[in-house]
């Protein structure tokens, strides 16, 4: 693995691949694994969040947003 690159960045490129080709789950997914990997990814517990609000779990998206702050 190159140098500076993690299996949470990893995930979180994974996440935004499949986000954006419309895999909102298989994107939920890769970002929980960015989150678990590194608990302080703001922009993976930002993305969660909006993956969550998108399949109607509004209560985890709220707790993933405030984690992003």
């Amino acid at each position: 693995m190159p140098a500076g690159v993690t299996v949470g960045n990893m995930s979180f490129d994974e996440g935004m691949r499949l986000f954006s080709s419309g895999d909102v789950p298989g994107a939920c997914e890769q970002f929980h694994q960015a989150v678990e990997q590194d608990e302080n990814n703001h922009k993976a517990w930002n993305a969660l969040g909006i993956c969550l609000s998108k399949t109607g779990e509004h209560e985890d998206a709220d707790t993933c947003f405030e984690n992003a702050l």
